[in-house]
């Protein structure tokens, strides 16, 4: 692509992460999760172990409880503590450039135009603006962005970039109970490999493989 188009296609993407970021920027941090989430990455930190009991309830106080966002929490404590607020922010606008970033990546490699790619970041961006709390959940768009990226250049023979869906895994894993759709990529990434080397017989395969695998 000649610098010329590389830079108009770059002002589309900053076009459409501005007006994302405007928004993501306005919204109050709603204290329902957030502050919870503080709390207990404050908690792990000083023990400098996860917790393995309920201490922040009164009916199910040393009941054996499972922390699978403890690393978010961690992060969020981090982040509150060297910035407050404002860092908190920030930090949530990173996580969804990420995200959109990607997505606008994933449909520029699937053959859309700038132009088209941004507007569908702005659709996606409509269609889930309502949920862009400060939650482990931020995380999980982001690492499920990348996910979709590396694993649509492997659709693209790129298969060099799957050394980092491991490491994505590790940290998902331990930060948002929706790493499962990262298993589920891995399934497609299996399920891919075995057709392409013509262990289905079926005849429909390959009509019905890309489209399934683009839902997925």
């Amino acid at each position: 692509m000649p610098p010329s188009q590389r830079s108009i296609s770059l002002l589309w993407l900053g076009l459409a992460l501005t007006a994302i970021l405007s928004v993501a920027f306005s919204q109050a941090v709603l204290p329902n999760d957030y502050w919870w989430y503080v709390r207990l990455g404050e908690e792990t930190i000083a023990m400098q172990a996860i917790p393995l009991v309920d201490t922040f309830s009164s009916t199910q106080a040393g009941q054996p409880m499972a922390y699978h966002s403890w690393l978010a929490a961690v992060i969020f404590a981090i982040i509150y503590q060297l910035g407050g607020i404002p860092l908190t922010v920030f930090f949530k606008g990173i996580l969804l450039a990420l995200f959109y970033g990607s997505i606008w990546k994933v449909c520029r490699l699937a053959g859309a135009g700038a132009r088209l790619a941004s507007l569908c970041l702005l659709i996606a961006a409509l269609a889930g603006l309502n949920n862009w709390s400060v939650r482990p959940q931020l995380f999980s768009y982001a690492l499920f962005g990348l996910t979709l990226w590396l694993v649509y250049r492997w659709e693209l023979g790129q298969k060099g970039w799957l050394w980092g869906l491991p490491l994505i895994m590790l940290v998902w894993v331990n930060i948002h109970g929706a790493f499962i759709l990262g298993f589920c990529w891995w399934v497609v990434l299996w399920w891919s490999a075995v057709a392409s080397d013509g262990r289905w017989a079926w005849p429909y395969w390959e009509w019905c493989w890309p489209p399934c695998s683009r839902l997925v």
